[in-house]
């Protein structure tokens, strides 16, 4: 009989794994060495997923010279090396490693690297400056451990640069709901591939006609990347074209709608009893 609960906090599966009433858990970066000094199994997975900010898109301040510094103005290695303790990887775009040939990228490719002094000299250059100076950006994530201790590394590179930001913990229906509802400036998300394809990378999180709650919760608007995902639905033989797909996240890149930051590990520790089924790590 398998058991399948769904936890609001890290904390809780803690608990209960060491209660002995959960077999498999999904364990957060920060607890991953303390369950290896006690010998558990954990298993890592190379992370599908993205983690990314999106930038409100309906406001005209966020214009692409706004966006780009707010990119190299994080520095996502020392975060990766440091605060994640290296469960993640960098991305190209919104590209984690794995699928960098198929669009015929090098492993070595980072997103946006650090830079303050360009990411100051692209705020000098946006819409709003120096206005947007004076404002504080409300900047919005889910309320656990995991993200807030992102939120917050995050925030301290955005204000090094002369940005306010507000951080607003909150629980995960009211930020869906009300990220849908365009509200908020800057919105701290992952993005799971449910399937194994990096179609799942394009559509619907780029679509200009899904946008909030329909997975473009970034409100990017892009003629020429819809263009191409019409085409996608159209013709299945343009999944393996790898000018095409290059020529898609070259145009993700230069526009940076989002603030582009890392694919996530997935660790997984086992219990003695789930070790005696080998076979499960293959449903991971």
């Amino acid at each position: 009989k398998l058991i399948l609960r769904v936890l609001p906090q890290s904390a809780t599966g803690v608990f209960l794994f060491k209660k002995k009433s959960l077999d498999v858990f999904k364990i957060p970066f920060f607890l991953v060495d303390e369950f290896r000094k006690s010998h558990s199994l954990v298993v890592k997975k190379q992370g599908n997923s993205v983690q990314y900010i999106a930038i409100n898109n309906t406001n005209p301040c966020f214009d692409k010279n706004f966006r780009k510094a707010l990119n190299f103005s994080i520095n996502k290695k020392l975060i990766i090396s440091k605060l994640l303790e290296g469960n993640a990887e960098s991305v190209y775009g919104p590209l984690p490693k794995k699928y960098y040939p198929k669009v015929d990228k090098k492993e070595t490719e980072e997103t946006y690297r650090y830079d303050k002094d360009k990411a100051v000299m692209h705020l000098k250059r946006s819409t709003c400056y120096p206005e947007i100076m004076k404002r504080k950006l409300d900047f919005r994530m889910r309320g656990d451990d995991e993200n807030k201790s992102v939120g917050l590394s995050i925030q301290k590179y955005l204000n090094e640069i002369g940005l306010s930001v507000s951080i607003s913990p909150m629980e995960k229906i009211q930020l869906y709901k009300e990220n849908g509802e365009k509200k908020g400036d800057l919105t701290l998300l992952t993005w799971y591939l449910d399937s194994d394809s990096i179609v799942n990378l394009i559509d619907p999180i780029f679509s200009s006609v899904s946008q909030g709650n329909g997975g473009n919760r970034s409100f990017y608007s892009n003629k020429f990347i819809q263009n191409q995902i019409d085409r996608i639905q159209k013709e299945s033989a343009l999944k393996k074209n790898k000018k095409y797909l290059k020529e898609i996240f070259e145009k993700i890149h230069e526009d940076a709608p989002w603030i582009f930051l890392w694919s996530v590990d997935e660790n997984y520790i086992f219990s003695e009893k789930a070790k005696a089924f080998p076979r499960l790590q293959e449903f991971l």
